[in-house]
């Protein structure tokens, strides 16, 4: 449907830029991919990396672009420790040092300070709905570690911070197009206007492929977002933008019996609205006030086959959706020379409605109310002590504190030691708490698939960390290494027992306090060197040991096997004159066992591209052939069930991508 006009713009754009050959070179080639910016993501104050109370990974607009990435996921496989298991290729598994399941859901992810932690299922990100264009994304802050001080209960290992570019910068129109193997058929487009205090960004994107081999995984999903700054006075600003995502995506495999893992398609639809404002009281007094609303509807239903029971067809019904309303407030200040402080508070409302999820109430609810402060202190010229916590009170239960701590010496300008102490805790989700997941025949219980033991203590870490950070200006050469230890305790999980009710299926998932402790510790560390001002190297590397009380660990598959002792990335990014570019990423993951299943070995993976850039009476374009999961074939995910499908395996893809901005 799609394929026909995709080429033919493809086309259109090639064409144009090949007859322009000796045009000049793009003027963003000779930009720097890594400047020294402020991070705001440890402790939601601007802060250079010497002063961070912890290890903080930033990749920024053109760095992502260079990659030629159209999936967000994909840049996170770049972070030293982060973990991307694909077993749908919509439906990526990302965890920062694993230790997860099928929806990992102990990492923040926000978008411009939006948690997009979903209530429904158990948690986690659905990576494929995100209503977010990777074209509008300014920078990406990956905080390594623990940053429940800072943003709550569900930063439990760790935050991915998306930052969207101001309206302000993109001004004028874009189209571009990627068409390649797999059903790889995209289209954008995006309009900036300007007027004197009012910026407003429109985009628009159109996303297909057929996902991995041997699984039902397409996709199809379109993605619309605005967003609008507008200047109320030389101290205060106000922006307002709203986003979609809506498409279907297949799932299952085929030939299983009573087709319970079979193919049935899913049908998504997230939207957002955000709110915020923002005054600026002095140079070191600023006040925002932010107001967002989240909603997630999935329909999907899957047909399953007991002709024995007289129903040659049962549609299984899964149909969930969730909303949620958050309010919060924050101010940063500098009350006295030396010491600046960001506090804060937060109110939120989740709902979620899911009939054969929470089968006896028919949906569930959650209420949060948070409050926060963290402060930076120059103690003495060479020491910053940050200092900090979260405070957090969920409906009727008991409010909890995650405090944290860090020194940061520079023992010499521009280079750092930092040692630090963080406590947090992560909440069970709606579903872990109050889930009754129930299928009938009927007056016939086919299988209550999951029970909620009630009661669920929250999670608990303790880490401890110790790190270098600097930057050698004359190389210039920027490394960040983190030694951690993180110790882990009452962690939830889903273990089979017995069904109290009677059903045709013998056994049922209840989600309880695991009674183990887990002992993650390693260290990882990420070099950034430019030889030369065309050249940009990455290396990132991590080596994680897991050891938990459980006296059944490494005998039998189990949650913890789901850390591989090792992963590593190296990324080589190359200009050339006459606005030629290229990226070379080498991605390489130990191997692991996720959640339980059965084991999956190491592998190695490259990514390419080659792109030329070009300008045509002032028109920007590029034309750039890309390349994916090159090398050996591989799977990232060993299924176990009843019967033996065929093991999905990652399919290599060549695309060809074009854009023309003006």
């Amino acid at each position: 449907m799609f394929g026909r006009p995709l080429a033919t713009a493809i086309s259109t754009l090639a064409a144009a830029c090949t007859a322009a050959a000796a045009a000049e070179r793009d003027e963003f080639s000779e930009r720097p991919f890594f400047e020294e910016l402020p991070v705001v993501s440890m402790s939601r104050l601007p802060q250079i990396p010497t002063n961070t109370p912890g290890a903080v990974t930033v990749f920024d607009h053109e760095f992502i672009r260079a990659t030629g990435y159209r999936d967000i996921w994909r840049i996170l496989k770049l972070v030293p420790g982060m973990l991307v298991v694909n077993e749908y290729g919509h439906t990526p598994l990302v965890a920062y040092h694993g230790l997860s399941n099928d929806y990992p859901n102990r990492m923040q992810v926000l978008i411009d300070g939006r948690s997009v932690y979903s209530p429904l299922d158990i948690g986690g990100v659905d990576w494929n709905s995100l209503p977010i264009t990777i074209d509008e994304i300014d920078r990406i802050e990956v905080v390594r570690g623990s940053n429940s001080a800072a943003y709550g209960s569900n930063a439990f290992m760790g935050v991915v911070n998306i930052m969207t570019r101001p309206a302000s910068q993109d001004r004028g129109g874009m189209a571009d197009a990627v068409y390649g193997q797999d059903g790889y058929r995209d289209g954008g487009a995006r309009l900036g206007m300007q007027g004197r205090d009012l910026s407003v960004r429109l985009e628009a994107r159109h996303m297909a492929d057929q996902g991995n081999d041997f699984i039902n995984d397409y996709r199809r999903m379109n993605i619309g977002t605005v967003r609008a700054d507008y200047r109320l006075s030389p101290q205060a600003d106000m922006t307002f933008s709203a986003g979609i995502n809506e498409g279907i995506k297949g799932w299952g495999y085929g030939g299983s019996p009573n087709n319970l893992d079979g193919e049935f398609p899913v049908r998504n639809r997230t939207t957002f609205a955000q709110l915020r404002l923002h005054y600026m009281v002095s140079a070191d007094n600023e006040l925002t006030f932010d107001y967002y609303h989240n909603s997630e509807t999935i329909d999907s239903g899957q047909d399953v086959n007991f002709p024995e029971l007289g129903f040659p067809v049962l549609t299984l019904n899964l149909n969930r959706r969730a909303i949620r309303d958050n309010f919060d407030f924050q101010q940063t200040a500098a009350p006295l020379r030396g010491l600046r402080i960001a506090w804060g508070g937060e109110l939120r409302r989740d709902f979620a409605s899911a009939s054969s999820f929470f089968y006896t109430t028919g949906d569930d609810q959650s209420r949060l109310l948070r409050g926060f402060a963290n402060a930076e202190w120059q103690a003495l010229p060479q020491v910053v002590i940050n200092a900090g916590g979260m405070w957090e009170h969920y409906n009727d239960e008991n409010p909890r504190l995650s405090p944290r701590a860090f020194l940061n010496w520079t023992y010499v300008p521009g280079h750092a030691f930092r040692i630090g102490y963080t406590k947090a805790y992560r909440e069970p989700s709606l579903f872990e708490e109050h889930g009754d997941q129930r299928f009938y025949a009927g007056d016939i219980l086919l299988e209550q698939a999951v029970r909620s033991s009630g009661s669920l203590r929250p999670e608990r870490l303790y880490a401890k960390e110790a790190g270098f950070v600097g930057r050698f200006h004359s190389m210039p050469l920027s490394y960040d290494v983190r030694l951690f230890r993180e110790d882990l305790s009452d962690l939830i999980d889903a273990t089979a027992t017995q069904p109290v009710l009677p059903a045709l299926s013998p056994r049922v998932d209840t989600y309880v306090n695991d009674p183990w402790r887990v002992r993650v510790q390693g260290v990882e560390y990420q070099l950034k060197w430019q030889p030369w001002q065309s050249t940009d190297l990455i290396y990132g590397h991590a080596f994680v040991r897991v050891k938990s009380s459980n006296p059944d660990a490494g005998k039998i598959p189990n949650d913890v096997d789901s850390v591989p002792p090792y992963s590593y990335s190296v990324s080589w990014l190359q200009r050339y004159p006459f606005g030629v570019s290229s990226s070379v990423i080498l991605n390489g993951v130990g191997s692991l066992s996720w959640s339980g299943f059965n084991p999956t070995p190491g592998y190695r993976s490259v990514d390419a591209r080659i792109a030329k850039a070009l300008r045509i009476d002032g028109v920007r374009c590029e034309i750039a052939l890309n390349a994916l999961n090159l090398g050996a074939r591989r799977r990232e995910y060993g299924y176990t069930t009843s019967y033996t499908p065929p093991m999905p395996t990652i399919s290599r893809i060549l695309y060809v991508s074009a854009r023309a901005e003006f």
